[in-house]
This record gives C-alpha cells, sequence and structure tokens, in this order.
C-alpha cells in the first residue's frame, strides 16, 4: 500500500506553483510505478485521479474506489448520481458550459467503474 501525499498537505512540500490538478495527477504518476493498482481517494483526491486518468490514461489502473465524489459531476438523462441540480449547462465564470465540455474524462470514468 502507497499513501499519497498531495502538494501542500501533511507532510509534503509546499511550493508557491504547481498547485494545478493536471500537476497533481503528474505527481500521483511519478509515486505510481506500479501495475494493476487500485487507486482509493477521497474529495479532492478523486479529482486527483481524475487528472492522472486524463494525462496518462488508465492502462495502470485495475480499479478506483471514489469514496465520496461522484466520477460524473452533471446529471444526465443517463447519469442520475452527479451533484444536486447540476444539470448539462451551467455557467462558470460568465461562459457557458456543456456536460460534454465539463465531462470528457468522466465519462470515461464511469463506463471504466461500470465496467
Amino acid at each position: 500500500m502507497l499513501a499519497f501525499d498531495r502538494r501542500s498537505h501533511g507532510e509534503s512540500d509546499g511550493p508557491a506553483y504547481g498547485q494545478r490538478m493536471a500537476r497533481h495527477g503528474a505527481d500521483l504518476a511519478e509515486l505510481l510505478d506500479v501495475r494493476d493498482a487500485l487507486l482509493v481517494a477521497a474529495s479532492m483526491g478523486a479529482d486527483v485521479i481524475r487528472a492522472y486518468a486524463d494525462l496518462f490514461g488508465t492502462g495502470r489502473v485495475r480499479g478506483v474506489v471514489s469514496v465520496d465524489q461522484t466520477p460524473k459531476l452533471v446529471n444526465t438523462g443517463d447519469w442520475a448520481y452527479g451533484f444536486y441540480g447540476l444539470t448539462p449547462v451551467i455557467e462558470a465564470c460568465g461562459h457557458v458550459v456543456t456536460a460534454d465540455q465539463s465531462d470528457r474524462l468522466s465519462a470515461e470514468l464511469v463506463a471504466f467503474a461500470r465496467a
């Protein structure tokens, strides 16, 4: 078992840079030098797993356990387990974001979780 201590959390370094999800996903890749891994995460840790999968794929991952965050945030006709009231079109920073844009990776992870 390996425990991942994200940047600026626990005993890890707290640099003033590199606090993006993509960086946290890359940090996980540096730590994850194994095959057939079962990744378990809670809250923002689930986002780190999604960032890892977006950057590096799921080839080394046997499964994902997301303790308290849905793998797809937006509720659609085929997925009713997203955040309360979040529908395919949301306002984000003054821009309309569609479910396809915000859930590009989530769709892959939902399929992976159902397999």
